[in-house]
């Protein structure tokens, strides 16, 4: 059992900044060497035909960021409304590394797999560059290549890359700590965006581990539960809980916050498809928005419509 707790949405149910995708003015322009599809919004997709879902498992809980952003301020209860342990995952987890430096992510620079590819910070996009595996062994992977650091160096600046996976070897293994650093047992120091850089590009390096410090924080992605868990999410504000407004069921029914009620309109599963659902539909980002303050509603389930997916992460 992970006994990673979370947090989900503010009292508006808006997606908000902690980690965002680019979309203001003056955003940076996509990155050299990838292409980004599209993820289908409503208007673009097909609705398959209603198909059963399968039970959840009382007592358990649930939450989730997507692509750079989050809910934010709810926290997961269990019976009686304790705070409970997450469920057993499906295997290693996929996805963005977030860093503690709004809207940016780990990235493979370009896209590359070439041995040496620097490893680099870039504003979170959802490209595959950025979906990073967090494999059993210890190691930090993408393309099928391993996060590196350049000569198994173990001062601090050491720059970081891109190299083929070599069983054992010290200058590829991070543990993700508790709070919130990547770190390499080898050298004693942790994952490094240098000097708290915001530009696009730049390399990443190893350091000296300074808790809290913003350039050296780092979420990455958890698995799905391996099994299907349902219970009700509940706020940072005093008795209530995420809600789908009057048990409605229709596409694009609001989700809002209400007072706690153990009502079925509160009660959340999370799917171990990476959705969270409830009336086998699903909690959903209006018009597959990025911008902060965008609306969550309830919507039909489309398998991989990436604006219903949620990523268990701890913070």
């Amino acid at each position: 059992m992970l006994h990673r707790f979370v947090s989900l949405a503010a009292a508006a149910l808006a997606v908000a900044g902690l980690s965002a995708l680019p979309a203001a003015p003056g955003a940076a322009a996509a990155h050299p060497g990838r292409q980004v599809a599209p993820a289908p919004g409503h208007a673009a997709r097909a609705i398959p035909a209603n198909a059963p879902r399968p039970a959840g498992s009382p007592g358990s809980v649930h939450w989730a960021p997507l692509r750079g952003r989050s809910l934010a301020g709810f926290s997961l209860a269990g019976p009686g409304g304790q705070r409970a342990a997450l469920p057993a995952t499906t295997g290693p987890a996929v996805g963005p590394v977030l860093s503690g430096l709004t809207a940016k992510c780990l990235d493979d620079s370009g896209g590359g797999t070439a041995n040496g590819n620097k490893i680099d910070i870039w504003s979170c996009d959802g490209a595959a560059a950025q979906s990073w595996t967090m494999a059993a062994d210890g190691t930090v992977q993408v393309f099928g290549k391993c996060l590196d650091i350049v000569g198994a160096g173990t001062a601090n600046n050491t720059k970081v890359d891109l190299y083929q996976c070599v069983f054992g070897a010290a200058n590829q293994q991070w543990q993700a700590l508790t709070n919130g650093q990547l770190f390499n047992p080898h050298s004693g120091r942790c994952l490094d965006d240098p000097g708290s850089s915001t530009t696009n590009g730049t390399q990443l390096d190893i350091y000296d581990c300074v808790s809290g410090a913003a350039n050296e924080m780092w979420s990455p992605p958890t698995a799905p539960p391996a099994d299907p868990v349902t219970g009700p999410v509940t706020s940072g504000l005093a008795g209530k809980c995420l809600d789908d407004y009057q048990s409605g069921t229709a596409n694009g029914n609001k989700i809002d916050i209400y007072s706690c009620n153990g009502t079925a309109a509160q009660s959340w599963t999370a799917a171990a498809d990476g959705t969270v659902q409830v009336f086998g539909k699903c909690l959903d980002i209006v018009g597959d928005g990025t911008a902060n303050n965008t609306k969550i509603d309830l919507y039909q389930c489309v398998s991989g419509a990436a604006n219903q997916q949620w990523q268990f992460r701890g913070n």
